[in-house]
């Protein structure tokens, strides 16, 4: 078999997403699937998050994601090296449609709802997501199902909330240099942002995504970016996220203005003499 190559920089790892957002998998998967590819270290390859970090970030149960990992591996979108003991799983980031020659995805349909990703038909899958550390394999489906039942509603419910806004019209394919001027922006936000995560950055790609549609959109964003963030220098705790700040035209509004300290100036001697013996008239 052809051993696959690593994403090696960022415009190759968004490349990659864009492929993922541009695909038939199931929304919850492309939710995965990028809260994989963020974690990719470009300069060493390595990409091992946790079951349960997968799972926050995508915002679906950590038993979904078990499922919804093992659908990537057989659809050919990751390449999963299993590990042993303490060592988390390596992930390698594919494309199907440009696997080498010898890297066969598996075509086993899905069988997801995008409305309740917690639950899954008899034809899910073949076969789950195997890991040492996987305690659901040990548990009968019955079980299973019924302590996943609690949190089934209020899962689908906030998965419905969150759902990803590349889903709006033309979100799929952007252009005008979104993935290189998102890298660049998003250096500059969160080098200025106190408590930035991969969720945060996730959801600010797929906003970005969808507002720059033009070099010009992308060039005025980061000019107001800037102007913003100099506008919040002193205030940093209180910067918007960047998904926040996108969203709704929010970019476009002026920046707040800075507040203006008064400077100080040396007394005159006729109010140092005041202030030494006062009035005594």
């Amino acid at each position: 078999m052809t051993k696959a190559s690593q994403p090696s920089t960022f415009l190759e790892r968004d490349e990659w997403m864009r492929a993922v957002l541009a695909s038939d998998l199931p929304r919850v998967a492309v939710c995965v699937a990028v809260a994989i590819g963020l974690h990719l270290n470009v300069k060493t390859g390595r990409c091992d998050p946790s079951f349960a970090g997968i799972a926050t970030a995508s915002h679906v149960s950590e038993r979904t994601v078990y499922r919804l990992v093992s659908l990537l591996e057989h659809s050919g979108w990751i390449a999963l090296q299993r590990t042993g003991g303490r060592q988390r799983n390596q992930y390698t980031l594919l494309n199907p449609d440009t696997a080498p020659t010898g890297l066969n995805p598996d075509t086993t349909p899905t069988g997801f709802d995008d409305a309740n990703p917690d639950r899954a038909g008899n034809s899910t899958l073949t076969e789950t997501a195997s890991n040492p550390d996987n305690r659901w394999q040990t548990i009968s489906d019955k079980r299973r199902d019924k302590a996943a039942d609690a949190a089934t509603s209020a899962a689908g419910e906030r998965e419905r909330r969150s759902r990803s806004l590349a889903d709006s019209p033309g979100a799929l394919a952007p252009n005008g240099g979104a993935p290189e001027g998102f890298e660049v922006l998003w250096s500059l936000w969160s080098s200025a942002r106190l408590h930035n995560t991969g969720q945060h950055e996730a959801e600010a790609w797929r906003v970005y995504a969808i507002v720059c549609r033009d070099a010009a959109t992308r060039d005025e964003i980061m000019t107001r970016a800037q102007r913003y963030l100099a506008a919040k220098a002193d205030d940093r705790r209180h910067i918007h996220q960047l998904a926040n700040w996108l969203s709704n035209d929010n970019w476009r509004k002026p920046p707040p203005e800075q507040k203006r300290t008064r400077k100080s100036r040396e007394p005159t001697a006729g109010e140092i003499l005041l202030r030494k013996y006062g009035d005594r008239s």
